[in-house]
């Protein structure tokens, strides 16, 4: 592995604890943690050798069975660094979505495609909270909020809050320059 990749995996996983103390003991943040890492193992060793192909096949099917435990189904969606997951429960990301870094995401969150094939795409540091989804082929900006119980269906600007059904701004997010 490169250095970045291992680096960059390192910062997303150090706020989960993946010892063999918290496997033995059962806590959910082993299992979080876990299926994040093998998340990124099959994303990287998606076009490589054989030997590499035989890893991604161990960390595919651990990840779908940590998935099935938890209730997550991410597919081969494409997320960025940086993924927060703070409960286990219902999370269902459809495999064709583009997610951008720093992805926050609560329980019974669903961001899936439409009829027609579209799905969303999702800027960085977008919040997801509890039981909210975003379908279609939509874009959500950098910076978002989405209230819980809201379903963003239309492109979502940058720096603003959701809430609704459909989900309309509510506020706009003022952002200072500090320097």
């Amino acid at each position: 592995m490169d250095k970045d990749f291992k680096f960059r995996m390192q910062e997303e996983l150090y706020r989960y604890d993946i010892s063999i103390k918290a496997f033995l003991l059962g806590y959910n943040s082993w299992y979080i943690g876990t299926y994040i890492r093998c998340l990124r193992h099959v994303h990287y060793y998606h076009h490589k050798s054989l030997v590499h192909k035989l890893i991604r096949g161990g960390n595919k099917w651990l990840m779908r069975r940590i998935g099935r435990k938890l209730g997550f189904l991410f597919g081969m969606a494409s997320i960025g660094f940086g993924i927060k997951i703070f409960h286990w429960g219902n999370i269902v990301i459809n495999g064709k979505a583009i997610i951008s870094d720093n992805f926050c995401v609560y329980p019974g969150v669903c961001i899936g495609r439409t009829a027609d094939g579209g799905v969303p795409k999702i800027g960085n540091n977008v919040i997801f909270f509890t039981n909210s989804g975003a379908y279609g082929g939509i874009t959500i900006g950098n910076n978002v909020t989405v209230a819980p119980n809201a379903v963003v269906t239309h492109d979502i600007p940058d720096n603003c809050i959701v809430a609704g059904v459909p989900a309309k701004i509510i506020k706009y997010k003022s952002i200072s320059n500090e320097n």
